[in-house]
């Protein structure tokens, strides 16, 4: 079957779940900065000082936000033609300096062709809307950036598609997820390989230099000092690709969202 390529990347990469959200995500948040710029003068009528700061501010706000967002979840990839480019925060921090660069530019530019003011409620407005798009990215970028097939019906099939390096030892944790309970089902959800029990329990992905568990932020809490050696974010565990899995530790995991679910 013939596929069509946005560089090296399949148009499928980008209209998988997780970018089917985003994109909706990014059509109303656009749809909202065109209708500040359309309503901006009717709203600084209202005798309100709130109102009158956010039409004063939005634009700014809410474009560096989509423009934080596009480079990072949409530019990057197509650029070095590779979907797992959006895992690199490098980049990210590149896009905000970049951003915060332009915005600056803009502002010394009203000065100097007499268009306005250096107005440093724009400079703040700018800066909060890429700290808002850079939490969002940290915040889904494990989901986004998952370069798997829609198509997967079955963990193996995922396994399949992984480095041959690190097969072996995403094996070794779907067996020990598997010893916990003969009532967990296995399903790929959101592309990834996902354990199932009257509701998610846990996922996991497999990326450059670590696996991604995703099993919810209470489990995370619960568990936090026996996961004080990895790094956490947002209901996501990191196990570093060269360190040994805490069977144990992951099992506890798991039996805990078992419970949890079960109790619902």
């Amino acid at each position: 079957m013939h596929k069509s390529k946005v560089g090296n990347i399949n148009k499928k990469d980008f209209n998988r779940k997780p970018y089917n959200f985003l994109n909706k995500i990014m059509i109303l948040i656009y749809t909202l900065l065109i209708l500040v710029y359309t309503l901006r003068d009717k709203l600084y009528k209202f005798d309100n000082k709130y109102i009158t700061l956010f039409a004063w501010v939005a634009p700014n706000f809410i474009s560096s936000f989509i423009f934080t967002l596009i480079g990072i979840f949409y530019m990057v990839p197509m650029y070095f033609k590779d979907i797992k480019t959006i895992n690199n925060s490098k980049l990210l921090w590149l896009i905000n300096i970049l951003n915060i660069l332009v915005f600056a530019i803009i502002e010394y530019l009203h000065v100097v062709f007499k268009l306005g003011i250096w107005d440093n409620k724009d400079m703040v407005a700018s800066l909060i809307g890429i700290i808002l798009a850079t939490m969002v990215y940290f915040k889904f970028r494990g989901e986004i950036s998952v370069e798997k097939d829609i198509k997967m019906k079955t963990i193996d099939e995922y396994i399949g598609t992984c480095s041959e390096e690190i097969q072996p030892k995403l094996m070794e944790l779907i067996q020990i997820i598997r010893d916990v309970s003969p009532e967990l089902i296995e399903k790929i959800s959101w592309g990834m390989p996902t354990f199932y029990f009257k509701g998610n329990i846990i996922h996991f992905a497999s990326h450059k230099k670590h696996i991604g568990l995703y099993c919810g932020e209470e489990a995370v809490e619960n568990f936090i000092e026996g996961l004080q050696n990895y790094k956490t974010s947002n209901g996501t565990i990191q196990i570093p690709n060269d360190r040994e899995l805490d069977a144990e530790l992951i099992q506890k995991i798991v039996r805990f969202n078992i419970e949890g679910n079960r109790n619902k």
